[in-house]
């Protein structure tokens, strides 16, 4: 998969295909191989919008897409606690909130 990656990463090397971020290659890497979450098991908004409170303990994941994440200087206030804890996977965010 890192292979695959960084394949569509080098062919973007001009930004000729797309002009910024990760999400793209991502995409493109993993299309067809994922499956997607039943919505009772997450929420998607925190970063852009305000999220109903009981859908935050109702949830497993939340995801936090948007702008303004938590653990931002810009993240919205009211769920920079909530990063805490969240399961984060990549260890350069995860040592963030140590």
């Amino acid at each position: 998969m890192t292979g695959i990656y960084h394949c569509w990463q080098e062919k973007n090397a001009d930004r000729a295909l797309w002009k910024l971020g990760t999400l793209p290659p991502g995409l493109l890497t993993f299309y067809g191989l994922t499956e997607p979450l039943d919505p009772s098991w997450h929420v998607v908004g925190f970063g852009y919008t305000n999220v109903d409170p009981q859908l935050i303990e109702r949830r497993t994941v939340l995801h936090f897409n948007g702008n303004f994440k938590s653990w931002l200087k810009i993240g919205m206030e009211k769920y920079k606690p909530l990063g805490k804890i969240c399961g984060l996977f990549s260890p350069n965010i995860a040592t963030f909130f140590h």
